[in-house]
């Protein structure tokens, strides 16, 4: 089997059906249903299940196979690192994942630096949400990637960059706004959110890290939130705040000048920081890279 043919059956496993397989891989459909029919005879057992939707289920066969697979995608990937490391490829090139625009900054301030070191290796940057940086992460398809992080996955080694203070933030006419410690005369005092208990407000999504961790600290106070809005970004929840309408929670790091912050008591904080396959070789570029980026972030700290 070659290693096209492995991609193949890894994109067929986790997009659960040929079309969207077939937009993955730019392969025509009827190629690849070539492909598995061939495939499936040559080894004698049945790799998916089809469904009436058109969609594909994978056996408990299928299954091992695709583990077998992701194994050796692993491993030629591995070998590819290596042999850019003793330089027998001119050209490398990273994938890094991010979350949103803001970590692109903290890249933009480390490449000058890094392609000093390394003038023949690219980066590209790609955006998708955290769930999705993790599970391509897992699975091979990007180097490295950046985000919040909660609970941590087994086959991931993390790098912890910054640990980041979660405020409520209320529009600039609330009550509340005085309580800011980003104004000239703050009061001195941290706001339980057992104050702002009838208030309507604005949450991310339940599928965020963030939100993730909102919710285990509203169980820790014993707090339930009036949600009325769900939000995409952080940066929704500050522009819907900033309507007038709603309060809500967002990351210290996020910035607005039409809102107030206010310190929460008792504090709420968040992790995040640089994961990468536990399993992955890293050359020496990225070993540089990773340490470019802790530097930086120190620096800024």
């Amino acid at each position: 089997m070659y290693l096209r043919e492995i991609e193949y059956f890894i994109a067929i496993a986790e997009e659960g059906s040929l079309s969207k397989a077939s937009n993955t891989l730019f392969v025509s459909q009827p190629s690849l249903s070539h492909f598995l029919i061939k495939l499936e005879s040559e080894l004698d057992v049945k790799l998916f299940n089809r469904k009436k939707n058109n969609s594909f289920e994978l056996t408990q066969a299928g299954q091992t196979y695709l583990e077998g697979c992701k194994n050796i995608a692993n491993i030629w990937k591995e070998l590819q690192g290596r042999l850019q490391d003793d330089k027998a490829v001119a050209d490398m090139r990273f994938s890094f994942g991010v979350t949103d625009e803001r970590f692109c900054k903290v890249l933009a301030d480390c490449l000058p630096v890094f392609n000093q070191i390394h003038p023949d290796v690219s980066i590209e940057i790609l955006q998708f949400s955290v769930d999705q940086l993790i599970q391509k992460v897992i699975a091979g398809q990007l180097d490295i990637a950046h985000s919040a992080f909660d609970t941590k996955e087994e086959l991931l080694r993390y790098v912890p960059l910054t640990v980041v203070e979660v405020d409520l933030v209320v529009p600039q006419q609330h009550p509340l706004a005085a309580f800011s410690y980003r104004t000239h005369n703050p009061i001195d005092k941290r706001i339980s959110l057992h104050e702002i208990r009838e208030n309507p407000v604005v949450l991310l999504k339940s599928n965020t890290i963030l939100r993730q961790l909102e919710n285990q600290y509203f169980k820790k106070i014993d707090f339930y939130p009036n949600i009325k809005v769900e939000a995409y970004t952080s940066y929704s929840t500050l522009s819907i705040v900033e309507s007038g309408s709603y309060l809500g929670l967002c990351p210290r790091s996020f910035q607005s000048d039409k809102v107030a912050y206010i310190a929460l008591d008792p504090p709420l904080y968040y992790t995040s920081g640089l994961y990468y396959r536990k399993d992955a070789f890293l050359s020496k570029a990225m070993k540089d890279l990773i340490r470019t980026i802790c530097e930086k972030v120190d620096k800024k700290e």
